[in-house]
């Protein structure tokens, strides 16, 4: 009898100090002669007991003691009730951890690792065994693992995770950063998905549609869903979740640290992530204007810029959201984070270089967030020591998140700059000018001396970056006195302006001036619209004025403004700027007007058309509707947009109207838009259209 109570004692002891480990990550740092400090990270339910204090990473030479040195929640940030904290409620299944960090005393390591290197693990029972992607059985081991490989630099630094584990996926699109970072500006990062494995080392078996290297839901487990992407230069993940069970998904990122062509090591993150539906909310829209520096090319959300030694990197993110945060009634505030090796030490850098890049708030907003908007400009003055010749990019990521509780949404910006190694260049090859305008030249030389010529009309001709405002266009030579065989070359293309005028004369709006531009688009109290004719009857109270190109030139009119005669309302749809979900506050603007004589529509064109929030998604854009008097549906048009819109949008459609009706015309989108609407307005008969009377604008409601 003593045995089996000794047996059952045993077995209570066991499930009592089970901890519900999620994941975490093993890394070290040299700190010179061989001698490494290591650091255990583990990510655990909160509602769990906690480990001891002092824990050991096994490897090659015995094991390493690493001691507690801090824990605390990792769990959402955000304003309002509903919000998600280990204390006081230690909620279970809710993407809520309990995050511990462990470091060891310096530790030399004797020798020099096999081809195939030296593995640092640590292990510990149990892991949840409800995971919707990974088939853990009851009592799984949580194993988490990297590995050091030989170099030719002998001590050498791991990389080390600067991305919070991503704890929550959200429906629809979403994604989220595993980035990490090297103390060498030598090293390339190269991202992975990589298997769970057992206390063995041994993978773990997935669920039919997921694998090691597709652990969320994506296209491959349900067909409503898009694909799952994970960029392996900048650590991003991206998903589009349309189906899916909610719970917990198991996934683990290995990163690959390699130097000059030599795979140096490989750290795993095993993270935690749970996907709920949660409520409807719209990632924060992010605009990059680039006009500062324009070398800088993207593709979605992705930018790079190949720049040059001497070159001044700077550009400004203009981030908006206009969502509530429902649980307090209040616009959503607006977060900016921002990692990458090349920042300032406000944002984890400072180390590696000794020019380092810096982000601050753009005036009026003085700090890092903000309601319905949020401006940062990145600012970098680029040296000989940020070359990226034979090794990987610079890698900046920058995230607006806002506070919707208890499920926040981001956008994520992720930046590569390469800097290229050249003994003297010239970053453009031709700038454009207007006649009386002037640019910046952007040279680099590596011996530091400038020379160009001509020399008229230039700030300096012995500095790197002079301003110039030839008058009519030319070349300019950058040489080396030091070096005179080396010379570069920027063509300056300017071309001859004239003048170019609004004014308001017998009634009439009247553009004058000495020349012709080939695009010309008008604005009336700031909304576009399009009108091809150089004289227009104001046809509403307000200010008036153009904006018009000519090749290199552009010329803004005098603003006119209009204080007596017609009505004038602009009005624009109030549908809630949401990406593709169902929408909590939609609505629609209708416009009812007359025509004086029967008629067949071809078109329906609203003009100044503005996409205010960045549509994505899948689904229809765009939604035409024309009511009769009774308001019975006689058209309805779905329509799918493509951008840029800068011209009047033209739905064909096959309509008729009879002379001295009510008509209303009414549009909608799956993301919010701006445009003119004319008011108690009449356009007379012309050769281009019959009179129209529009009577009012109204607005629909949710």
């Amino acid at each position: 009898m003593r045995y089996l109570v000794a047996l059952v004692f045993t077995i209570l002891t066991t499930n009592i100090s089970a901890s519900h480990f999620l994941g975490g990550e093993i890394t070290w740092e040299c700190v010179g002669n061989n001698q490494y400090v290591f650091t255990l990270i583990t990510y655990q339910e909160c509602n769990w007991a906690f480990p001891a204090g002092t824990q050991t990473i096994n490897g090659p030479q015995g094991g390493i003691t690493v001691n507690m040195i801090y824990m605390n929640d990792v769990a959402v940030t955000c304003n309002g009730t509903g919000g998600l904290s280990c204390y006081p409620n230690y909620p279970q299944g809710t993407g809520v951890l309990n995050k511990k960090v462990y470091k060891s005393q310096p530790t030399t390591l004797v020798g020099t690792p096999p081809p195939a290197g030296w593995r640092f693990y640590w292990d510990i029972y149990s892991r949840p065994s409800n995971a919707q992607n990974v088939q853990f059985p009851t009592g799984a081991f949580l194993y988490l693992h990297s590995t050091m490989y030989p170099s030719a630099g002998g001590c050498n630094s791991s990389p080390h995770f600067v991305a919070a584990p991503e704890k929550l996926l959200t429906q629809p699109i979403g994604s989220f950063s595993v980035l990490a970072q090297s103390d060498n500006s030598d090293d390339s990062l190269y991202y992975r998905f990589a298997p769970s494995t057992n206390s063995a080392g041994q993978p773990y078996s997935y669920i039919n549609g997921f694998s090691a290297s597709s652990p969320f839901p994506s296209s491959l487990s349900d067909t409503l869903n898009g694909p799952l992407v994970l960029d392996g230069a900048t650590g991003v993940v991206s998903y589009d979740i349309s189906s899916a069970n909610q719970g917990l998904y198991a996934y683990v990122i290995a990163v690959e640290q390699w130097r000059n062509n030599v795979l140096i090591s490989e750290i795993f993150r095993d993270g935690p992530a749970y996907y709920f539906t949660g409520p409807a909310n719209n990632t924060p829209a992010v605009n990059v204007d680039t006009a500062v520096y324009p070398m800088v090319s993207y593709v979605g959300n992705d930018f790079s810029a190949n720049t040059f030694p001497g070159d001044t990197l700077r550009f400004v993110m203009q981030c908006s959201d206009n969502d509530f945060n429902l649980s307090n009634n209040a616009f959503q505030e607006i977060r900016f984070n921002a990692n990458g090796s090349a920042l300032d030490s406000i944002w984890g850098g400072g180390t590696v270089f000794s020019s380092n890049a810096s982000l601050n708030p753009v005036f009026p907003q003085t700090t890092y967030s903000g309601q319905l908007s949020n401006t940062i400009e990145f600012y970098w003055e680029i040296k000989n020591e940020h070359l990226t010749n034979g090794k990987g990019p610079h890698i900046f990521q920058f995230e607006f998140e806002d506070d919707l509780c208890p499920y926040p949404s981001r956008t994520i910006i992720t930046l590569k700059v390469y800097v290229e190694d050249v003994d003297l260049a010239v970053s453009q090859d031709t700038v454009f000018l207007c006649s009386g305008d002037s640019a910046e030249l952007n040279g680099y030389s590596k011996s530091g001396n400038y020379l160009w010529t001509p020399a008229n009309d230039i700030s300096s001709d012995t500095v790197a970056n002079p301003i110039v405002w030839p008058s009519s266009s030319q070349y300019y030579y950058l040489t080396d006195p030091t070096a005179p065989g080396l010379i570069d070359s920027v063509y300056v293309d300017v071309t001859q302006g004239g003048s170019y005028n609004l004014a308001f004369q017998n009634g009439k709006l009247q553009t004058t001036g000495t020349v012709t531009p080939a695009n010309v688009q008008c604005y009336y109290n700031g909304m576009p619209f399009v009108y091809p004719f150089d004289t227009l009857t104001p046809f509403g109270l307000g200010s008036y004025y153009i904006l018009a190109q000519d090749g290199n030139c552009t010329y803004n009119s005098d603003t006119v403004v209009i204080t007596s005669g017609m009505s004038f309302a602009t009005t624009a749809p109030g549908n809630g700027g949401h990406t593709g979900t169902i929408a909590y506050n939609a609505g629609s603007l209708g416009t009812t007007f007359q025509v004086n004589q029967n008629v067949n529509v071809q078109w329906i064109a609203i003009p100044g058309l503005v996409d205010l929030h960045g549509k994505t998604g899948t689904g229809y854009d765009f939604n035409v509707k024309v009511y009769d008097a009774n308001e019975n549906e006689i058209l309805s048009k779905d329509v799918v947009l493509t951008k840029p819109f800068d011209n009047v949008l033209k739905v064909p459609v096959s309509l008729t109207l009879v002379a001295n009706a009510n008509y209303t015309v009414a549009v909608s989108g799956d993301t919010a838009y701006g445009f003119s609407v004319f008011e108690n307005v009449v356009f007379p008969s012309t050769p281009f259209n019959v009179g129209l009377t529009v009577l009012s604008a109204t607005q629909g409601a949710a």
